[in-house]
């Protein structure tokens, strides 16, 4: 039988010495033998090299944290195959994995890209991971497009001269910043490449959140995505710019579905708000009134994904993944005005 195509796994690192093993064990019980893994190690200070070491990988090392987009920009121009696939250190792949992304482009050769999800199910059981993990899983499942304006790079293959010649990850973006693989997303649409969506192409996520690195991964992904669409929208303004507008990534749903994620952001603010009027206040029907509206309101805005969690773990645990929304939701308050600031007044742009 003829084998399939080489698939180049890429796999940034940098302090993962928690979930490396783990993620690689995964990689070698696949199913489908003709891959090759390269490890790009962004400067870590920990232990996740010699771990790496253990495994039949090709590594290469920056000497200087540059960030996952320079580090998977590495990795493409050390692969051998035609076809890249690209994860976090975080995640296990399923033993079918590369033969679904192989199977993917063989069936569909006018797919340039191909976009996996996460499973439901997490390792980590404390809230905040749970919680994160059920609302990637909960975005991915609602896409009712066969294809997408975006991607997420924790789990996604593309082929290789497809990569080249949209120039890769933009290495602008600095260590700790996030929205690179929007950007590339972005530029891939905007060159008319096809980007598939594959639900069977699923990876388990290993990382554990608390609640201070909840709140500054999603405050961080937020400000990126901020000063990414900012960027866009004043490339597009330029005289004979090509850049589409209306192509822009908000999101990897339609438009009108992000509708109630815009307006749980701006009703967060007003519940925080209504909440300490009315704990410091005389008249308490008004301020009362108000509150439990603005409460109610949100609670039917994320109904759908809380009572996806609901059906899966039970009230108790559903009530304290709302309270998680909403601290999600007002920490991208908060990250949409830092965001605008930094860009606007201080102008930076990354």
């Amino acid at each position: 039988m003829k084998p399939g195509p080489v698939i180049s796994i890429i796999i940034p690192l940098h302090n993962g010495e928690e979930t490396i093993s783990r993620c690689l064990e995964s990689v070698c019980d696949s199913k489908y033998r003709n891959f090759e893994v390269i490890i790009v190690d962004d400067c870590s200070t920990d232990g996740s090299v010699k771990i790496a070491q253990k495994f039949p990988c090709k590594i290469k090392r920056l000497y200087r944290n540059r960030g996952p987009a320079t580090a998977r920009n590495l990795g493409a121009e050390e692969a051998r195959g035609n076809l890249l696939f690209f994860i976090d250190s975080d995640v296990i792949i399923g033993e079918d994995n590369l033969s679904i992304i192989a199977n993917s482009f063989q069936k569909n050769p006018k797919v340039d890209a191909l976009q996996g999800i996460y499973n439901k199910e997490v390792r980590n059981q404390n809230i905040f991971s749970q919680y994160k993990n059920y609302y990637n899983y909960y975005k991915f499942q609602k896409v009712t497009s066969e294809f997408l304006s975006s991607i997420s790079s924790f789990c996604f293959a593309i082929k290789k001269e497809v990569f080249q010649k949209v120039g890769g990850f933009d290495p602008n973006f600095p260590p700790g910043s996030a929205a690179e693989d929007v950007e590339l997303g972005y530029r891939l649409k905007n060159f008319n490449y096809r980007i598939l969506l594959n639900k069977e192409l699923r990876v388990t996520h290993l990382k554990s959140y608390s609640l201070k690195s909840f709140i500054k991964a999603e405050f961080i992904r937020v400000v990126s995505n901020v000063k990414l669409f900012l960027r866009i929208k004043s490339a597009g303004k330029k005289k004979g710019s090509s850049i589409r507008k209306e192509e822009f990534p908000i999101s990897k749903n339609r438009k009108k579905d992000m509708l109630n994620v815009i307006l749980s952001i701006l009703i967060s603010p007003l519940i925080l708000i209504s909440l300490l009027s009315l704990l410091f206040t005389q008249n308490y029907p008004i301020p009362l009134s108000i509150f439990s509206g603005l409460v109610i309101a949100f609670i039917v805005l994320n109904y759908s994904f809380l009572n996806l969690i609901r059906k899966d773990k039970g009230i108790l645990f559903c009530l304290g993944c709302g309270f998680i929304t909403y601290l999600d939701m007002l920490t991208a308050q908060f990250a949409l005005i830092f965001g605008l600031v930094e860009f606007k007044l201080l102008n930076k742009r990354y």
